[in-house]
């Protein structure tokens, strides 16, 4: 007969009642109800078996009606177990106090104290109020504690031999041990129902975020091909109309001045070719940077065949070729060619570079050049290319590209500034800085500063992560 010990633990604490387990759903109620109903038929078998084990019942038809119903009581509120745990406790919990007063014999069979225990396991780990558990169990734990000292004092007042002091005192142990595995065995599973609840909800929101990031990365990622085609396509498409605005002028002048037609076709001839070679190229960036957007498995894929991997700090796509500090020289050289007079200067002990700031370097140079062909009168220009020691304001080591002109704007050809924007988005995106604006003395200023970390080369993804001369080294060994 399962009765209760002074010392069956305390009831349900309140730790994390802010969760609510939420209510089961269909399939698992209807599971309940049958494990329920098998449950009822399990214990009511275990009660004919003991009734027959122990021989002919004296209280007749009426007493073996009682432990049916009370049998069944106890049993059946496992069909809602997971949908009414406060209820079914205390039913189940009430009906095996009124079965064990009513017919002990009854009561202590095996398999109705199993129901009991799987009800009150159940309604610890299922219920969701859990103040309103703990009062439950508060209840039951003192109905059975005064159920059992009142059967005890009446078993004492009939005259209790020597022998039995032992059973009474093992029994107490059992029922003690009895009701704590109940009660610390649901709220152990509470707290594990609790757990996973809350790595699913951890895992949606990873999950939310991870297309987030998704996104983000392909949005990015478009940016950057915008302020390539900006920077690289731009640029050759101004050389392209600067030659053949030339190579019109020259025409012209021919067509008025007989003598030196042929020193005129020569330089009609390199303005043309000019022309083509810079058709070429772009022509072939543009396809490289088309091939970023147009994956060859891109039907199946909703980014528009972008890796999310591409984004700021990320590697490229391979096609896409990747300028480098050490182009700056042929840069110049181009543009000295189509009329500027422009010199490079290089102030410093060149150093390592991380990718995305060489090439943000080379793209500030490049846009401010293409800007003073097409927005100034200025006849020269100088690039100055440094690097600091000292060139940031948290400290440490710095690269410095700087383009200055010698004259004032062009009237009526002002830009869109999606090139100063572009330098400051490529900028941002290292750590870097850019300021533009006039010189006091005439003529215009653009300077790009950029941290250079050798300590961030090891964490680049990208094989060819360190630019510069020292990078340029390990490739020509």
């Amino acid at each position: 007969m399962a009765a209760v010990g002074a010392g069956a633990g305390g009831p349900v604490g309140t730790a994390g009642a802010a969760w609510v387990r939420p209510l089961p759903g269909r399939r698992e109620l209807l599971a309940d109800a049958a494990t329920g109903l098998l449950a009822a038929a399990v214990c009511l078998l275990g009660l004919e078996l003991t009734r027959a084990a122990v021989g002919a019942d004296p209280q007749g038809a009426l007493g073996r009606a009682q432990d049916v119903l009370g049998t069944a009581l106890v049993a059946l509120p496992l069909c809602v177990r997971r949908r009414l745990p406060i209820t079914a406790m205390l039913v189940s919990a009430g009906a095996f106090i009124a079965l064990g007063s009513l017919s002990p014999m009854s009561a202590a069979t095996f398999t109705l104290n199993l129901a009991l225990f799987l009800v009150l396991l159940s309604g610890t780990a299922w219920a969701r109020d859990r103040r309103r558990a703990a009062v439950a169990w508060v209840v039951v734990l003192v109905a059975m504690v005064v159920w059992y000292l009142a059967s005890l004092a009446g078993v004492v007042s009939r005259g209790l031999p020597p022998a039995t002091a032992g059973l009474v005192a093992l029994t107490a142990l059992v029922n003690v041990l009895y009701f704590s595995g109940a009660l610390l065995g649901g709220r152990a599973l509470w707290r594990a129902a609790r757990d996973r609840d809350a790595l699913r909800r951890t895992a949606e929101q990873l999950r939310a975020e991870e297309e987030v990031t998704a996104r983000a990365a392909v949005v990015a990622e478009r940016l950057r091909i915008a302020r390539e085609l900006h920077d690289v396509v731009a640029h050759h498409v101004s050389t392209t109309g600067v030659q053949a605005a030339a190579a019109r002028r020259v025409l012209e002048r021919s067509e008025d001045v007989g003598a030196g037609a042929a020193a005129s076709r020569a330089r009609v001839g390199d303005a043309l070719r000019q022309v083509e070679a810079s058709s070429r190229s772009a022509v072939g960036e543009m396809r490289g940077l088309l091939g970023v957007l147009r994956a060859p498995d891109d039907q199946d894929d909703p980014s528009g065949g972008l890796d999310p991997r591409t984004a700021v700090g990320q590697p490229p796509s391979p096609s896409v070729p990747e300028p480098d500090v050490e182009d700056l020289p042929r840069l110049v050289e181009e543009v000295r060619a189509r009329g500027l007079d422009v010199s490079l200067a290089v102030v410093g002990e060149p150093r390592s570079l991380l990718g995305t700031t060489a090439t943000s370097v080379v793209r500030l140079v490049q846009e401010a050049l293409v800007n003073v062909e097409r927005h100034s009168t200025a006849g020269s220009a100088r690039v100055v290319l440094r690097w600091l020691d000292e060139g940031r304001p948290g400290g440490g080591p710095a690269v410095e590209a700087e383009v200055v002109d010698d004259g004032p704007a062009r009237r009526g050809r002002g830009g869109t500034g999606l090139g100063h924007r572009g330098m400051r988005e490529r900028a941002a995106l290292v750590g870097g800085a850019v300021e533009t604006g006039t010189r006091p003395g005439g003529g215009y200023r653009v300077r790009g500063r950029y941290p250079v970390d050798p300590a961030a080369l090891a964490d680049d993804p990208r094989p060819d992560a360190a630019r510069g001369p020292a990078a340029a080294a390990g490739r020509s060994a």
